[in-house]
């Protein structure tokens, strides 16, 4: 299995395009895969299309800081949640 972790902090204007180019691309790969998006706190509207993509899409799961812990806390808690292999 592949696992993409993806951290995010006030992202909307860029999610959406994102990840129409993310799971094409890793579908093509023709292994299982997971989509591991993190909201580190975002204050816009970036929480709330990334729980429409998890809806659409069971591939997808969502952790969420309450309050902004920065992109290295992100990544580990991504990394630690991820079940794919690590390279």
């Amino acid at each position: 299995m592949i696992s993409a972790v993806v951290p995010v902090y006030n992202e909307q204007e860029s999610l959406q395009a994102f990840y129409k180019v993310l799971v094409p691309n890793l579908s093509k790969l023709n292994e299982a895969f997971e989509i591991i998006f993190i909201d580190d706190g975002s204050t816009d509207s970036s929480l709330k299309i990334l729980k429409q993509f998890a809806i659409t899409n069971g591939k997808v799961r969502i952790y969420s800081f309450r309050k902004r812990s920065g992109k290295a806390e992100a990544l580990t808690l991504g990394f630690q949640k991820a079940k794919g292999i690590i390279l």
